[in-house]
């Protein structure tokens, strides 16, 4: 063998070896989430921080038992960007009863706006709660005044032309401006320091968005009777709105990565195409599945 064969065998061997000794080391950083997306795991678990099994979505049963117990007040603590469990769609109600009741009044004691879902609370339940400028003409009961209407199992039948869609400026209690952490866990070893916030409290992230104009609306009362109503302005968009959270779209998903903040951004961009995709669909019910349960 010429000693040119010899030099290229051995720069090949080397070249072989240092490629086997990057694959030896451990996954990290960005190639860790493409690895794993690849493999299948789910955008949200990669992107957030370890959570345990407490903090996932918990029945509607079980939230009532609770809230009847008084041990525990499963709607004390709104869940927080980027917790997994906002990115989850939420169960339809199958049964009507004191449960429903039960969840829906303490979800109204506990507004702070004019609308609010379930879900937002860790509950699993699609149930949307409307009240004052928000609430529609004919709500389903007043309070304090305050009118009230409750959409459980929504969907929307038709939506106005895209045209005639309205920008909206909206912000949403769940999504700071940076990103919170849970109090006692730390973020991914990869994500950069310089991306957090070590404050418990931040503003409130606004996003610049669309929203139809007008949509038609089938649910069902917190009885379990079938209604149907035609929703503007306010109320449309704020229904809209929480009916994302009950899809698992968030007001992130509206906006481009360049519009939100680092920290989010960083989070979201790898993923960021599919859930914008999904939040931009301006689905309707199609008779894919049953409209009232």
């Amino acid at each position: 063998m010429s000693s040119r064969s010899i030099i290229s065998a051995t720069l090949f061997l080397c070249f072989l070896g240092f490629v086997l000794g990057l694959q030896a080391l451990p996954l990290c950083g960005r190639r860790e989430l493409l690895v794993k997306t690849l493999s299948g795991v789910t955008a949200i678990a990669i992107a957030s921080p370890a959570f345990s099994e407490e903090q996932s979505l918990i029945s509607l049963e079980s939230a009532a038992a609770q809230l009847r117990n008084g041990d525990t007040d499963p709607l004390s603590h709104r869940l927080n960007y980027p917790h997994p469990s906002l990115r989850k769609r939420a169960s339809p109600v199958i049964s009507f009863g004191s449960d429903v009741e039960t969840v829906v009044d303490a979800l109204v004691r506990g507004m702070e706006t004019n609308a609010s879902t379930t879900v937002q609370y860790g509950i699993d339940a699609r149930i949307i709660v409307l009240k004052g400028v928000a609430a529609p003409n004919g709500s389903s009961f007043v309070r304090s005044n305050v009118p009230i209407t409750v959409f459980c199992n929504p969907t929307i039948l038709a939506r106005s032309s895209e045209d005639k869609m309205v920008q909206w400026r909206e912000y949403c209690l769940v999504v700071a401006n940076t990103v919170i952490w849970p109090e006692g866990e730390t973020p991914k070893p990869e994500t950069p320091r310089s991306k957090l916030s070590s404050k418990t409290h931040q503003a409130l992230l606004e996003v610049d968005l669309l929203r139809d104009l007008e949509v038609e609306v089938a649910a069902q009362d917190i009885t379990g009777k079938p209604i149907r109503i035609s929703l503007s302005g306010e109320a449309s968009r704020a229904f809209q709105h929480e009916l994302d959270h009950l899809n698992g779209i968030l007001i992130v998903d509206h906006a481009g990565l360049e519009d939100l903040p680092p920290g989010i951004a960083f989070l979201e961009e790898p993923f960021h195409a599919v859930r914008q995709k999904k939040a931009f669909e301006r689905s309707i019910y199609q008779g894919n599945g049953p409209l009232y349960y």
